[in-house]
């Protein structure tokens, strides 16, 4: 497992923060804000973003899963990948 680097321990932290309200599963965007609503920064790009996503995920952090996607063409929107801290947090 390697080293986390600050971005992915934010995200860890956010999603805790988001487990604490009840909110399970989060997908980018949303996690995206909810770290600009904590620290008071701009957004994280999301190339940035989705790459720490994916190594959180490869480390076991976290689990993810698409949508289905007759929800998102009903609302007239891409598709969400959702991502949950995993039983191991």
């Amino acid at each position: 497992m390697g080293t986390l680097i600050p971005l992915e321990s934010f995200i860890l932290e956010t999603a805790g923060k988001l487990r604490q309200k009840g909110v399970e599963e989060f997908y980018g965007f949303q996690i995206a804000k909810e770290m600009k609503d904590c620290d008071g920064a701009r957004l994280t790009g999301y190339g940035t973003l989705y790459r720490a996503l994916g190594r959180l995920e490869q480390m076991g952090f976290l689990s993810s899963w698409w949508e289905d996607p007759l929800v998102a063409a009903e609302q007239n929107r891409p598709r969400r990948r959702f991502y949950s801290l995993t039983n191991g947090l």
